[in-house]
């Protein structure tokens, strides 16, 4: 499944075709990151949101589908702050953590926090794009099977007393 969108076709959208565009969010208080990831995501034609803090992301994200790419080390807010307070609001964004100092106690910490993966800030260009489609493949085959629930959710709550006690059997 291909995921990418001309940036011609992203800028003549409505606003409810932008919230149903992937988009690789980053955040990190790097500036050569996100010169870096932006570019390279340009490359394949999908839009890139960048802040610098934490909090800005989370004042500005509004459910749309793709994927984080997250510093863990960042000042006023860590990364790992960053993804317990997405936990805490329910947002299932998946999110890949991304470090210049290998951590092994954090290492450990965030794979137990069950994200989608953990990669050095200087992994070769086509490792990134890789993990990147996959995570965005990822969160829109989990949108759409959640979805398909709230579908079946949604029908269960219409049936009359009757047909729950005929479903009960």
């Amino acid at each position: 499944m291909r995921v990418f969108v001309p940036a011609f076709i992203y800028y003549s959208l409505n606003k409810e075709q932008i919230m149903s565009t992937p988009t690789v969010f980053l955040v990190d208080d790097d500036k050569a990151t996100h010169l870096r990831i932006s570019k390279l995501m340009n490359t394949v034609n999908l839009p890139t949101n960048s802040y610098y803090y934490a909090q800005d992301f989370l004042e500005n994200y509004q459910q749309q589908p793709g994927c984080l790419l997250l510093d863990i080390y960042m000042p006023e807010m860590t990364g790992l702050e960053l993804y317990e307070q997405l936990l805490a609001k329910n947002i299932s964004l998946p999110v890949i953590f991304l470090t210049s100092h290998t951590d092994v106690p954090a290492e450990l910490r965030i794979r137990k926090a069950n994200m989608f993966d953990f990669l050095e800030k200087q992994v070769n260009n086509l490792i990134l794009l890789k993990r990147v489609q996959q995570a965005i493949k990822f969160d829109i085959c989990s949108r759409q099977e959640e979805a398909e629930r709230q579908k079946w959710l949604d029908r269960f709550k219409t049936l009359t007393p009757r047909e729950h006690e005929v479903m009960g059997q």
